[in-house]
Protein backbone atom coordinates (compact mmCIF):
# COMPACT_ATOMS: atom_id res chain seq x y z
CA UNK A 1 0.00 0.00 0.00
CA UNK A 2 1.40 3.69 -0.96
CA UNK A 3 1.76 5.54 2.11
CA UNK A 4 1.22 9.35 2.22
CA UNK A 5 5.09 10.37 1.88
CA UNK A 6 5.24 8.03 -1.27
CA UNK A 7 2.13 9.81 -2.55
CA UNK A 8 4.16 13.29 -1.85
CA UNK A 9 6.92 11.83 -4.68
CA UNK A 10 4.51 12.42 -7.54
CA UNK A 11 2.47 15.45 -9.44
CA UNK A 12 -1.20 15.32 -9.13
CA UNK A 13 -1.54 14.67 -12.60
CA UNK A 14 0.42 11.55 -12.27
CA UNK A 15 -1.36 10.02 -9.66
CA UNK A 16 -5.03 11.68 -11.07
CA UNK A 17 -6.30 8.89 -13.99
CA UNK A 18 -9.50 11.10 -14.05
CA UNK A 19 -7.15 14.19 -15.69
CA UNK A 20 -5.84 12.09 -18.19
CA UNK A 21 -7.16 12.41 -22.13
CA UNK A 22 -6.87 8.76 -23.71
CA UNK A 23 -8.43 10.09 -27.24
CA UNK A 24 -10.14 12.87 -28.00
CA UNK A 25 -11.81 12.74 -31.60
CA UNK A 26 -14.77 14.36 -33.10
CA UNK A 27 -17.01 12.33 -35.71
CA UNK A 28 -19.55 14.11 -37.82
CA UNK A 29 -21.02 11.20 -39.91
CA UNK A 30 -22.71 13.03 -42.61
CA UNK A 31 -19.23 14.93 -43.18
CA UNK A 32 -17.64 11.75 -43.28
CA UNK A 33 -19.98 10.05 -46.12
CA UNK A 34 -20.00 13.08 -48.22
CA UNK A 35 -15.98 13.32 -48.14
CA UNK A 36 -14.45 12.82 -51.60
CA UNK A 37 -11.16 11.49 -50.42
CA UNK A 38 -13.11 8.77 -48.63
CA UNK A 39 -15.84 7.06 -50.65
CA UNK A 40 -18.54 4.94 -49.75
CA UNK A 41 -18.18 1.30 -50.32
CA UNK A 42 -21.77 0.37 -52.59
CA UNK A 43 -23.67 -2.39 -50.97
CA UNK A 44 -23.30 -4.44 -53.60
CA UNK A 45 -19.23 -4.46 -52.25
CA UNK A 46 -20.05 -5.30 -48.97
CA UNK A 47 -23.29 -7.99 -49.47
CA UNK A 48 -22.57 -9.76 -53.03
CA UNK A 49 -25.63 -11.63 -54.02
CA UNK A 50 -25.52 -14.88 -55.62
CA UNK A 51 -22.07 -14.51 -55.37
CA UNK A 52 -21.12 -15.62 -51.87
CA UNK A 53 -20.02 -19.07 -51.24
CA UNK A 54 -20.44 -18.18 -47.09
CA UNK A 55 -24.01 -17.24 -47.44
CA UNK A 56 -24.61 -20.73 -49.36
CA UNK A 57 -23.03 -22.61 -47.06
CA UNK A 58 -24.97 -20.88 -43.90
CA UNK A 59 -27.94 -21.49 -45.72
CA UNK A 60 -27.36 -25.39 -46.63
CA UNK A 61 -26.28 -26.29 -42.86
CA UNK A 62 -29.23 -23.96 -41.76
CA UNK A 63 -31.28 -26.30 -43.98
CA UNK A 64 -29.72 -29.12 -42.79
CA UNK A 65 -30.33 -27.92 -38.79
CA UNK A 66 -33.89 -27.45 -39.92
CA UNK A 67 -34.90 -30.95 -41.67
Amino acid sequence: MIGVTQKQKYKAYEMDFGRRIVAKFRFDPKAFWTDDVFPRVPREALYPRGRDWLENLTVSIMQQIKD
